[in-house]
């Protein structure tokens, strides 16, 4: 296989999650139920397909999950 063939099979793009997720992130996985928040949060994680078979995840729902659970959490845990 040639180096331009395999650029083109692996021409996915990522955006790295902002700060303030990553932060939330990981308070929530110190949390004692971080079994059950992570489950919420695959859960709101879409994936679908475009015409041309593409597939597009999108954290949206998710990441929005993470950090308005982490800011009620840490509003009400001491």
């Amino acid at each position: 296989m040639t180096a331009s063939k395999r650029r083109a099979t692996t021409n996915a793009t990522y955006a790295a999650p902002s700060p303030s997720v990553v932060a939330a992130t990981e308070f929530l996985l110190a949390q004692p139920d971080a079994r059950e928040l992570r489950r919420r949060y695959l859960a709101l994680i879409t994936r679908t397909n475009s015409a041309s078979g593409k597939t597009t995840t999108d954290y949206t729902a998710a990441e929005r999950y993470l950090l308005t659970t982490a800011a009620k959490l840490r509003r009400t845990r001491p």
